[in-house]
């Protein structure tokens, strides 16, 4: 029987998905608002002849950028990453199916690497056979709490921390 070493799955988090549902409503909401007012200031401006197309870049820009947010938000909900103790199987957000690695923890080793961005930081687990060629790269939504830090290290596996990750989390 296959045991769970560990395991990151946004959908299973209430807080996580309320913060989504929150960025999803936030993102639609803009770009409602955007389309309105690139609307109005297309039909208000007549005058302005064919130049009043240029009118139109910053509701474009803002409804791409929503939009971008809104897909984002909908891909970081339906990813997850279960690390078994001989298999590993994922799903990235804009990935259709489920894909598995067969492989044990002392076949791969797991370096972490810590992107710092003003709401925190997030973690990327990455992957690595013995010969440090890329396995997989996985980022994780949630913050890295404390049992995440312990599931990471009883899996069984070498553990490269230069950032000291695992030492930052309480």
């Amino acid at each position: 029987m296959e045991q769970i070493l560990f395991k990151d799955v946004p959908s299973d988090d209430i807080y996580f998905m309320k913060n989504v549902k929150k960025w999803q409503i936030t993102s639609i909401v803009f770009c409602v608002v955007f389309v309105i007012l690139g609307t109005i200031s297309f039909i208000s401006e007549r005058d302005v002849g064919e130049n009043r197309y240029l009118l139109l870049i910053a509701p474009m820009a803002g409804i791409a950028l929503f939009v971008g947010i809104f897909i984002s938000t909908c891909c970081q909900a339906k990813q997850y990453l279960l690390v078994f103790d001989n298999a590993i199987k994922y799903k990235k957000g804009f990935s259709p199916e489920e894909k598995q690695l067969i492989i044990t923890p002392n076949d791969y080793k797991i370096k972490l690497i810590k992107f710092t961005h003003r709401g925190g930081y997030t973690v990327c687990l990455l992957f690595l056979n013995q010969k440090n060629k890329k396995l997989l790269s996985y980022k994780l939504c949630q913050n890295f709490t404390k049992k995440q830090k312990d599931a990471l290290c009883n899996i069984g596996c070498k553990i490269v921390d230069r950032q000291q990750v695992l030492k930052k989390v309480n």
